[in-house]
């Protein structure tokens, strides 16, 4: 296969998340890193009323645990959106949150809501339970005016989120839209799946995914959003996008899992019986299932070590390490091949393979795969890899009515720019650094997140930050702004403790319908060397 056949990239240029135990894609990467139990006695309903250790007994279930967002899921701005308070509270909240992580995810990636006003961009979009729609109509007399175009199923397509990805990546290489965001959104609010998937002995009582080990006993349910911003590599690399890795391929099909796999690869033009094209990482489905673990490796095994790919003597050299994020958050399910895809950018990215939670001792049978496939419990450095060789992913979905889904996701290493360096102490301009909310309590949110990570980001550029909360951020009514005279010096001063001094303490708005106080700091930065 020539260059020019080949499929064309699609580069991930921007990521919004929101899991149990976790707020945002930095501190997602911060839990897979370092794994803790985010597991939560479920409080949405009496879990303890509809408990019985009997999972099959009428109108019970075995599980009183579940992987839970921390935030208010019923705290929502429907003015900052458009929408009237009185539709919004019929709104399905796994949709409300859904619209608030798309935002994100379109803000990080530096594109204003209003600038795809009347573009090609496409979103699609994997979900799974509507348990608002149940609790509504529990109250036949209090069901309210907009329920029916509110909680319709029309607005969303009812699919797992790795085929959301799919559909994403085909309508850019067709041509269909410039931009496309693939998403997926899962929410427990009632106990009627916990009941149904009891009787199906789908869930694990102990509510803990146990991915290959010996104590599998089923799944466990987890909330999640996800939002990824897509674009065709050629263009985000015009646009001067952050590109956080490259999606080189993607495939579903029903039923067959490691043909699946193998003509994904053959598409994308790897050959499978090279070493220098397999994946490094594989980011399974796993499930902690006694009946899907030992058939998806089998299919993982078969599609990298059978021996018309791998004859025996080679495959001592080859090890492959699997994972999943359902030990973790949990199994997100209509947002799990997305929470998967999330987890196997951010090890690309970070240059390190994060372990699995709950694996202890190996299942029976799973013994005549592993070996070639392993599973570490402590986060690993990535391998070292030949020149020219990228960090590679695959990522595998299933929904349980036999739908596939695989992605193969690469690093991507930007062009090295060389730029003459000078020499001396020299200043700049001053740059404003410009905060804008729709309201004065969200301007206040804004300016406390911003300092929450300049804390946990010391080495970023705040020329580059200013460029970005300028050109790249929506104007929004309710402004204020740091106006930051950057000086190089030899002698290190900590600038962001001092900007993040201003936005905690500093700052202090006057009630008026647009904010313009204007602020000016010195802050004197050690010279970075320029290759």
């Amino acid at each position: 296969m020539t260059a020019s056949t080949r499929p064309e990239p699609i580069a991930i240029i921007s990521t919004g998340c929101r899991f149990g135990g976790s707020s945002s894609r930095s501190k997602l990467w911060d839990l897979l890193r370092s794994p803790r139990d985010v597991l939560k006695k479920i409080d949405r309903f009496n879990a303890d009323s509809y408990y019985n250790a009997d999972g099959h007994r009428h109108g019970a279930t075995d599980v009183r645990h579940a992987y839970l967002i921390d935030e208010d899921y019923k705290a929502f701005d429907p003015q900052f959106f458009g929408i009237k308070p009185v539709e919004a509270e019929c709104i399905d909240p796994v949709q409300r949150i859904l619209l608030e992580t798309v935002y994100e995810a379109l803000e990080n990636a530096g594109l204003p809501v209003e600038s795809l006003q009347g573009s090609n961009t496409a979103f699609y979009v994997g979900i799974m339970a509507d348990d608002y729609q149940g609790l509504m109509l529990r109250d036949i007399e209090a069901i309210p005016t907009y329920f029916a175009t509110a909680t319709s199923r029309s607005i969303i397509a009812n699919r797992i989120s790795l085929i959301a990805l799919h559909q994403a990546v085909q309508a850019l290489r067709s041509g269909e839209s410039t931009v496309a965001v693939a998403g997926g959104a899962n929410q427990i609010l009632g106990p009627e799946v916990f009941i149904s998937e009891s009787k199906l002995n789908m869930l694990s009582p102990n509510g803990r995914s146990h991915m290959w080990d010996e104590r599998a006993n089923g799944y466990a349910r987890g909330e999640g959003w996800a939002a990824v911003v897509l674009k065709r590599l050629d263009d985000a690399i015009r646009d001067s996008d952050h590109i956080e890795c490259v999606i080189r391929e993607t495939g579903t099909n029903q039923d067959g899992r490691k043909q699946m796999i193998r003509e994904a690869y053959a598409r994308a033009g790897l050959d499978l019986a090279n070493p220098r094209d397999l994946p490094q990482f594989f980011e399974a489905h796993g499930t902690g299932t006694k009946a899907g673990d030992p058939i998806e490796a089998e299919a993982i095994h078969g599609a990298f070590f059978d021996p018309d790919v791998r004859p025996a003597s080679e495959r001592r050299d080859v090890k492959l390490n699997v994972g999943s994020i359902k030990t973790v958050v949990g199994h997100t399910e209509g947002t799990a091949g997305l929470a998967g895809a999330i987890k196997a950018s951010l090890a690309i990215q970070n240059g390190v393979i994060p372990p699995n939670m709950h694996f202890a001792n190996l299942s029976s049978s799973l013994k005549p795969f592993y070996g070639p496939l392993q599973i570490t419990t402590k986060a690993l450095p990535w391998p070292s890899l030949p020149a020219g060789v990228p960090r590679r992913a695959s990522v595998n979905s299933f929904g349980f009515g036999g739908s596939n889904a695989h992605a193969i996701l690469e690093s991507y290493e930007p062009p090295v720019l060389v730029n003459g360096s000078s020499s001396g102490p020299r200043a700049r301009a001053p740059r404003p650094l410009l905060f804008s909310a729709d309201s004065e309590k969200s301007l206040r949110r804004t300016l406390a997140v911003q300092a929450e990570y300049l804390e946990e980001h010391v080495d970023v550029d705040l020329e580059s930050l200013a460029w970005t909360l300028q050109a790249r951020r929506s104007a929004l009514p309710i402004k204020t702004w740091i106006s930051v005279v950057m000086a190089f010096h030899s002698a290190f001063v900590p600038t962001h403790s001092l900007l993040m001094q201003w936005i905690l303490h500093t700052w202090n708005p006057r009630t008026r319908p647009v904010l313009s106080n204007t602020y000016t700091m010195k802050l004197h930065t050690r010279e970075r060397t320029r290759a």
